[in-house]
């Protein structure tokens, strides 16, 4: 194992990965154990930190997907970024997606 990690640069052993985590909290539902996850997502979306949050998922909309994702399952927790995670997405667009959408 140690090998694997000498060949893949940008990981590192220690890292925290956000859709990996996601995942976990996917599986194993809102409860008080999973807290610190639900934790750190909201810190990753408030401090603008999509991006680089996982090291594995190089894109802020799988971070955005894996957060939709589990509030849709029930982790209500989440809704209080819910709006600013939406926000992002549309800000995201590009001008031309929002000239299409308008006609």
């Amino acid at each position: 194992m140690y090998n694997f990690w000498k060949l893949v640069p940008e990981a590192s052993r220690h890292d925290v990965d956000a859709v990996i985590e996601a995942n976990v909290l996917f599986y194993l539902g809102e409860r008080p154990e999973t807290q610190p996850i639900i934790e750190y997502f909201i810190r990753v979306l408030r401090g603008g930190e999509e991006d680089s949050c996982d090291r594995w998922y190089l894109n802020r909309f799988m971070f955005y997907y894996a957060v939709s994702r589990n509030f849709h399952a029930g982790v209500v927790a989440l809704g209080e970024v819910r709006d600013e995670s939406v926000a992002r997405i549309v800000s995201a667009r590009s001008p031309t997606d929002r000239s299409a959408m308008a006609s």
